[in-house]
């Protein structure tokens, strides 16, 4: 497996519970950084096995309703459980993490 995909998926099970980060926060932080749709198209192949529901459009917005309703609803259900509000397809913005979020200071 690409190496950078790893640390991509390391990373995103850092992010905490409660919280999303966007494509692109996460493709910053990777040592050799890539851009969101990168991270989106990583993700959507590889992210099975970490927590990416927890990854989520710059906007707020769950992208994954464009590709797949069925995983977009899972997506809801499973933000939902961890007490995120969201209202038609948007994640409330005060569920990013902080802009300077940092995993390794947990």
């Amino acid at each position: 497996m690409n190496p950078n995909i790893q640390e991509m998926l390391d990373l995103v099970a850092q992010i905490p519970v409660g919280k999303v980060a966007s494509y692109g926060m996460v493709g910053a932080r990777l040592s050799r950084p890539t851009t969101g749709r990168i991270v989106g198209r990583w993700l959507y192949l590889h992210g099975h096995d970490t927590t990416w529901w927890r990854v989520v459009s710059s906007t707020g917005h769950i992208s994954l309703a464009k590709l797949d309703a069925a995983a977009a609803q899972d997506q809801m259900l499973r933000l939902r459980a961890e007490g995120v509000n969201i209202d038609d397809l948007r994640v409330d913005r005060a569920a990013f993490v902080d802009p300077d979020w940092d995993p390794e200071a947990r």
